[in-house]
């Protein structure tokens, strides 16, 4: 009995950790593609799974649409609601939500453990007017930011210039932010107009400040990042847009590409899970994924198109089979935290679908040889025709008869 207990306890420990559930995430807001990061990234990370319920788009979504997308998108029970881990607001434009909706999120954070993530500190939408709906529900106290701040947003909305993000160094900080302290972060200027001055509620933790962002304001750094405990659950304010250089380059080039590394950490050190250190190898991976995916995606549109030619795709849908069958293994590795063997495994995918790719495009060429074939052998066949009727009828004018007076003209005359 206790050889068999050795044993079960020795395969134990030999046997890998196992991986932890998908984090299911809710973005809200301004949250489509064309204006925010968040799909693009989400879309090829192993460790999540999202869904967007877009309430604003820029100015072109009106009260009705908004409405009409939360019909459709948001879950529809308190029950369904607590299904989602963390809660992202991203410009949130609340007139849509119905007070029942609001609270369901709220309990989802603070009683079943969730988390949260608020852009712009809750105050704004748009850097122009308070976001009055969010500032008036019952979510606007569980962030970190206070939302009494909107008066001191209107005194500094004149004097923004462009910031650095220090961080807070404080050794007896969890390490969130400090493993992209080498990577040069803090070089990374931010944006001069999305920034709004935030006000800490009593409790909250300083993550980072935003230097130089107001320097009409003497004596004063306002903070960058914000975070603090709300009941079971963990939510932050970030005083900037996730659409600005310093973030994405949504709408210009970035000079930083760690934006989902670092949600990603916000993340997971929100629901207790362990944060990657290695952060250039992390990121690494999730790149690999990502480019992975959108060849993926190219291959797919050419097999499509090759097949309405007739050609024979099954030896290439199952040379595709082999090599995502590499590129399971290493979303499975990354689930298991295994980073290194990860890398290896997306690599070898990424350079076997290039060839793989490169193999699919002469196929297609193939299939469109017999096209232009047909086409050539069509277009000839009918100059050759056209050729062969003109000389017979116009030059040769062997079908014509010459020109006679008639009997009545001939009698006249």
């Amino acid at each position: 009995m206790r050889l068999i207990i050795c044993l079960l306890v020795g395969l134990l420990i030999s046997m890998p950790a196992l991986a932890l559930d998908r984090i299911n995430l809710l973005f809200i807001g301004q949250v489509v593609p064309e204006t925010c990061p968040l799909p693009f990234w989400f879309e090829s990370e192993p460790a999540a799974t999202f869904t967007l319920v877009p309430t604003k788009v820029h100015w072109r979504m009106d009260l009705d649409e908004a409405r009409r997308q939360v019909r459709l998108y948001f879950p529809r029970t308190r029950e369904l609601t607590w299904e989602y881990d963390f809660f992202m607001y991203i410009n949130p434009y609340f007139e849509p939500f119905t007070p029942v909706q609001i609270d369901n999120m709220y309990s989802a954070i603070t009683e079943n453990g969730g988390g949260g993530f608020q852009t712009l500190g809750g105050i704004t939408i748009d850097s122009a007017e308070p976001n009055f709906a969010w500032l008036q529900s019952t979510l606007a106290p569980a962030f970190p930011n206070d939302p009494s701040a909107v008066e001191l947003w209107r005194q500094t909305t004149a004097g923004r210039a462009a910031y650095k993000v220090v961080l807070e160094k404080d050794s007896g900080l969890p390490p969130v932010l400090t493993p992209f302290l080498d990577v040069g972060i803090e070089e990374v200027p931010g944006s001069t107009f999305y920034i709004v001055a935030m006000e800490p509620q009593e409790g909250t933790t300083t993550w980072a400040r935003a230097a130089g962002a107001f320097p009409k304001v003497t004596g004063r750094e306002f903070p960058w990042l914000l975070s603090w405990g709300v009941g079971s659950g963990m939510t932050w304010s970030v005083a900037d847009d996730l659409d600005v250089p310093w973030w994405s380059s949504i709408y210009e080039p970035s000079k930083q590409e760690y934006g989902l590394d670092i949600l990603m950490n916000i993340i997971q050190h929100s629901l207790g899970r362990p944060i990657p250190q290695d952060v250039i190898v992390v990121n690494a991976v999730r790149r690999n994924l990502r480019n992975y995916n959108e060849r993926v995606s190219t291959i797919n549109a050419f097999i499509d198109f090759i097949e309405k030619f007739g050609a024979n795709s099954n030896q290439v849908l199952g040379d595709k089979a082999e090599v995502d069958e590499i590129i399971e293994g290493a979303r499975d590795s990354y689930l298991d935290s295994r980073y290194d063997e990860a890398l290896a495994l997306s690599e070898e995918a990424n350079r076997a679908i290039v060839e793989f790719e490169l193999r699919t495009m002469r196929l297609k060429d193939q299939a469109l040889l017999w096209v232009y074939f047909t086409e050539w052998v069509a277009v000839s066949g009918t100059l050759l025709l056209s050729g062969y009727l003109v000389f017979f009828l116009m030059l040769r004018r062997g079908l014509y008869r010459r020109v006679r007076t008639t009997r009545l003209r001939s009698e006249l005359e």
